[in-house]
């Protein structure tokens, strides 16, 4: 919802592309190639308001990213391919 701009009263289309009809694969395509059309409708929130939540949404995104470094990584390797990685086919 807070990323949405319907509510701003644009109309964004084009956000997944099919690969194949046959495949039924989606693929995300690039911001810049979107289908934007602006004031299609009236908008139910302003547009310095929805700015300024994409602002704030955008600084505290980047202070949730974790990285856990867990005990026992690079210790336990696969009996059959020893690898350390848990997508052994054998196992």
């Amino acid at each position: 919802m807070l990323k949405n701009e319907v509510y701003i009263g644009n109309t964004v289309q084009n956000k997944v592309s099919v690969v194949s009809y046959k495949v039924k694969k989606l693929h995300k395509v690039e911001k810049e190639n979107y289908i934007r059309v602006n004031d299609t409708h009236e908008a139910i929130i302003d547009k310095e308001i929805f700015e300024k939540v994409q602002l704030i949404h955008k600084e505290r995104s980047k202070r949730v990213i974790k990285q856990y470094d867990y005990l026992l990584r690079g210790l336990i390797y696969c009996k059959h391919c020893r690898l350390a990685d848990a997508n052994c086919i054998k196992s």
